[in-house]
């Protein structure tokens, strides 16, 4: 909203994740965005709470969910 305040632009979330240790790559998941939780349930949830926080907002236009290393 803040953000939106300044530019006053339609805006666009890119590149968010949150990393899992419980997976099937056995990648740990020690390096990279600053979100990790512990299994892919929880993973789920914070994607629903974090897309669902801003689903009414009239500026934004959409998200780009960033997927490298935990396939």
């Amino acid at each position: 909203r803040r953000l939106h305040g300044l530019l006053n632009r339609p805006l666009m979330i890119t590149e968010f994740s949150f990393r899992g240790t419980e997976n099937r790559s056995n990648n740990a998941n020690t390096k990279g965005a600053d979100c990790t939780v512990p299994t892919q349930a929880e993973r789920g949830r914070r994607y629903t709470a974090f897309v669902g926080s801003w689903l009414n907002e009239p500026y934004l236009l959409g998200a780009h969910w960033f997927q490298y290393f935990d396939q």
